[in-house]
């Protein structure tokens, strides 16, 4: 048990942290990034109660990052290192410092570089990810990544960019501190949680322990502080002086615009549309059909809740078994029973859902009951409390319940009868009809400038990376990689 307890607890450290100190480790490898990309999909497939975790993770990588390695980078570097019985155990074997590399007259060692590879290593193996030639491209991206990030501080070194003064290193550490011990209260709350009769002196000292096995402690958070600042100051004495032209920015707007397009056509894109949505992005092209719609959605207390779900969800299974023509005498004989068990439900629930509907018809804000009695936190957080949910007769992102319900209205501001789905009971109003097409550039134009910029800039940035890398003097020792 405590096994996975440490695994689960190094996924979301790294997950909610950002301590993350390697932001473009596959940059250099798009080709057998892209491979190994492949061989991750299939294995991620087996490995479902992580897929939601690797997706945010993924959400959240910034435009450096290859397309292959990057997986275990933002989520499960350090993972493998909590468990008892590791599922691949890859050690560095004592041989003392050799150098991998020669940047420029400056050596980088094993002893540098061996840990990140024992954490990949370790993530390929619980990934079913063990050909040898895997493991050999895995060395190289190691040691391209730790090149490019040495290339980056001597440039930095070079512009004067990597010195502090004392106010300036005494904030740094007092931001340290600061992270540190708010993941420290964070994961005590979860120890203190597991364990009724654990302190909180033991508590604390549990967490610390956690995070020092993980490589998680004040001077690693400080040393990735200082890099972020280094890097940042380079970032900026490179791009600090481009200038967003008009033309540059139409162009920019066209490209995403074409892009978008092409990305929400289709059965497929018209999901991957309301995703996108819902995740709160700014499409600048719009499908067919769309309209925005929120709703108050009303649940039974109790176990009434859950076991209305469970039913839904099993009617459903029978009916589509019956439209199918492979519904067994079993399920054919269990249908009635359990549309009168969501029928007794229902009626046990009449009278909350009639209060709410008579305080609709007495003119009471339907805003207002949202918020008091609404039970869907789409309803409650941004950006769906803004915007909404966006529906069209093909979506079926939702409940099928609550998009019939939410089309059959006919004009802006309606508002439903109570519609019962798999979630309880939606009283949905009609909030705006959504234009299809482009979205006009200068109604976004501020937003989008900067957005514009920022893509210039980190273009330019990863442009001069280039140019620094291949007038580098680098010789390469991957023999020494042990």
């Amino acid at each position: 048990m405590k096994k996975w307890l440490s695994t689960a607890l190094a996924l979301a450290l790294i997950l909610s942290s950002s301590l993350v100190c390697y932001p473009a480790l596959a940059e250099a490898n798009p080709d057998r990034g892209a491979a190994l990309e492949a061989k991750f999909d299939d294995a991620i497939a087996r490995l479902g109660e992580l897929q939601e975790a690797l997706g945010s993770a993924l959400a959240r990588l910034d435009s450096m990052r290859g397309p292959g390695l990057e997986y275990a980078e933002a989520n499960y570097a350090p993972a493998l290192a909590a468990t008892e019985e590791p599922l691949m155990t890859v050690t560095a074997t004592p041989v003392g410092q050799l150098a991998v590399a020669i940047v420029n007259g400056e050596a980088l060692y094993n002893t540098d570089v061996m840990p990140l590879f024992e954490q990949y290593a370790n993530l390929y193996a619980m990934y079913g990810i063990t050909d040898p030639e895997d493991l050999e491209m895995l060395k190289h991206d190691i040691i391209d990544y730790f090149i490019m990030d040495m290339v980056m501080n001597q440039q930095a070194r070079a512009k004067g960019l990597d010195s502090l003064t004392p106010q300036e290193q005494a904030d740094l550490s007092a931001q340290a501190v600061e992270m540190f011990e708010g993941e420290i209260a964070s994961y005590m709350d979860y120890f203190l949680s597991m364990d009724e009769e654990m302190t909180e002196e033991e508590a604390r000292a549990a967490v610390i322990a956690e995070f020092d096995g993980e490589g998680y402690n004040l001077a690693a958070i400080e040393d990735h502080l200082l890099q972020t600042l280094i890097h940042d100051r380079l970032f900026e004495a490179i791009t600090g002086g481009i200038i967003l032209t008009d033309e540059v920015l139409e162009a920019h707007y066209q490209s995403h615009l074409e892009a978008d397009r092409e990305r929400f056509s289709g059965e497929e894109g018209a999901m991957e549309f309301e995703y996108a949505m819902l995740d709160g992005e700014s499409p600048l092209y719009m499908p067919e059909g769309y309209r925005t719609v929120k709703h108050i959605l009303l649940q039974p207390e109790g176990n009434d809740g859950w076991l209305q779900e469970s039913l839904e969800y099993e009617l459903s299974d029978i009916n589509m078994a019956i439209e199918n023509d492979v519904a067994t005498d079993e399920q054919i004989a269990r249908k009635p029973e359990v549309e009168a068990e969501l029928q007794a439900i229902e009626e046990r629930f009449q009278a909350q859902v009639d209060d709410v509907i008579s305080r609709l018809a007495a003119g009471e804000d339907f805003f207002a009951l949202m918020d008091q009695f609404g039970q869907d936190p789409g309803m409650q957080e941004e950006p769906t409390r803004t915007t909404g949910y966006f529906v069209s007769a093909q979506t079926t992102t939702f409940d099928a319940v609550f998009v019939e319900a939410a089309m059959a209205l006919e004009n802006i501001c309606d508002i439903s009868p109570p519609a019962r789905g798999f979630h309880g009971f939606y009283i949905i109003r009609y909030q705006s009809d959504v234009t299809p097409g482009p979205v006009p550039l200068d109604s976004i134009r501020e937003e989008f400038t900067a957005e514009a910029s920022t893509h210039l800039r980190e273009g330019a940035f990863d442009d001069a990376i280039a140019q620094w890398m291949s007038e580098a003097d680098i010789q390469i020792f991957v023999e020494n990689m042990r």
